[in-house]
């Protein structure tokens, strides 16, 4: 019997393949409109609107997303529209409430930004929402008030890893047009638009007897103010044609000046320059009764309009 010392040599050969891994991608982008919001000066309760906008999936596998909001020219998150000098402020918030500003990605915390999830086979945007507040009564010249603001989005999560998938401006264009109000007090009173009437009831007339009220004006722009007296700067008696016995004359002076309301037009009597402030440029008004000798008894009455428009 033969013997034969064989040896098997087994060699494993193991190869290790290096290479780029595929990572997942997931393209987006942005569906968003202008806002040409109409601002009232003297609303008494703030604009507010809820602004919609589209997250699309262009292509790609299941992501995360969030999306961020510039100050726009301001320099911090209290923004403002422009119209050369002046400004309208303006907030962009998450919800409703009012509570959590947008911010840019380096400033923002996790309710400080608008995010949600897409699915790999998700052909339809992902509707979103966010809400545009101007705050009430800025008395603000009349102008176009703009301002551009930058929405970005990003892949990931704003506490984990992100990268910007694109960035789209927002263009925001207010105009205010010139504005007015007039207000027609009881003495020391504050500007109140329903009030816009004032009554003197001069009882048993008797010569220089004085009642007077305030005059409230409030505009974003420079006014004029005019009256038009119904009997031309007197009363007359009730149902009785004018004559020397059935007329009192009267004075009636505007911030102490007397105004001669004698004609058959109306007089401008005072002017102002725009914005007023909040509360109105306060006109006192004096009215004065003039001889009553020799007057027929009975009822007498004036109607004194009074009109403000602005000049510019």
């Amino acid at each position: 019997m033969i013997f034969k010392n064989t040896a098997c040599i087994v060699v494993v050969l193991l190869v290790q393949l290096t290479g780029a891994v595929a990572q997942a991608e997931c393209t987006l982008g942005l569906s968003v409109n202008n806002l040409n919001p109409s601002y009232d000066l003297f609303a008494d309760e703030p604009y507010g609107a809820v602004v919609n906008f589209e997250v699309t999936h262009v292509n790609g596998d299941a992501c995360s997303y969030f999306v961020t909001f510039s100050k726009g020219q301001a320099s911090t998150y209290d923004r403002r529209m422009a119209s050369g000098v002046n400004g309208l402020s303006y907030q962009l918030y998450r919800t409703a409430s009012k509570v959590d500003v947008l911010k840019d990605e380096a400033d923002a915390t996790a309710n400080e930004v608008l995010s949600g999830t897409i699915t790999a086979e998700q052909t339809t945007p992902d509707p979103m929402t966010y809400f545009l507040v101007i705050p009430e009564h800025q008395l603000e010249a009349a102008g176009t008030y703009t301002d551009t603001f930058t929405m970005t989005i990003y892949e990931g999560t704003l506490g984990g890893t992100h990268s910007v998938d694109s960035s789209t401006p927002v263009d925001l264009t207010a105009v205010l047009l010139s504005q007015i109000e007039l207000s027609l007090l009881d003495t020391a009173s504050a500007f109140d638009p329903n009030d816009a009437a004032q009554t003197l009831n001069f009882g048993v007339l008797s010569e220089g007897e004085a009642l007077g009220f305030d005059a409230r004006i409030r505009s974003n722009a420079g006014w004029s103010m005019t009256m038009l007296s119904d009997h031309q700067g007197k009363l007359q008696l009730v149902g009785k044609a004018a004559t020397t016995n059935t007329t009192v004359a009267y004075s009636l002076a505007l911030d102490g000046v007397a105004k001669d309301l004698s004609g058959v037009s109306a007089v401008e009597v005072g002017t102002g320059a725009g914005p007023t402030a909040l509360g109105g440029s306060l006109r006192p008004v004096a009215v004065t009764i003039g001889s009553v000798t020799g007057k027929a008894a009975g009822q007498y009455q004036d109607n004194v309009t009074i009109t403000v428009s602005t000049t510019e």
